[in-house]
């Protein structure tokens, strides 16, 4: 029986489909937080819009939802500070308007709901959003490290700003110790 109709944890990851790794991962660990009588939000990449997942919502913005964060992002303080580290530093616009896009919806999605945490999966990809989330909205932060930084070059170019994200972590997990290492 779920305890609080209300999520209080906020996941940000990639969500099935694709299968393996992190969405394995974390449709699995919702499974399990389903178990002990929670529920969780995730928000996710792709475009399918908000559905249900057993107990717990996963949002993935669609296109128009993600063109209209867009505009309402571009006079906002995270977004000159996204096309800093993104953008200009790690010469990565993909990633830019991504990070623009997603911290956009989730300060619209947390506006009204109390959580208390923000997970991260990919310090990358989700990290930033994570940390400028956890500061606007005051949660505690969590990040789950799955070896990321072997596989984006533009995470070692940027170390510091990512390191700040690692660092204003309340708590580090990891699924295997090569990966924690």
């Amino acid at each position: 029986m779920i305890q609080n109709s209300i999520p209080k944890v906020l996941i940000l990851g990639n969500f099935p489909p694709p299968y393996g790794g992190v969405p394995e991962h974390i449709e699995n660990l919702l499974k399990q937080i389903e178990h002990i009588g929670y529920s969780c939000t995730v928000i996710s990449g792709g475009n399918s819009g908000s559905e249900k997942f057993r107990v717990h919502t996963i949002h993935k913005p669609t296109n128009k939802q993600k063109i209209s964060f867009l505009l309402k992002s571009i006079f906002t303080s995270y977004f000159f500070f996204f096309l800093y580290h993104y953008a200009v530093k790690s010469r990565d616009l993909r990633s830019f308007l991504r990070a623009s896009i997603y911290t956009a919806f989730c300060l619209n999605i947390t506006k009204n709901c109390q959580y208390e945490v923000v997970s991260y999966y990919n310090v990358y990809n989700y990290g930033l959003i994570a940390k400028v989330l956890a500061e606007k909205r005051n949660l505690k932060l969590v990040g789950n490290v799955f070896g990321e930084i072997y596989e984006k070059p533009a995470l070692r170019q940027n170390a510091e700003v990512f390191a700040k994200v690692l660092d204003q972590s309340a708590l580090l997990l990891s699924c295997s110790q090569h990966c924690a290492n």
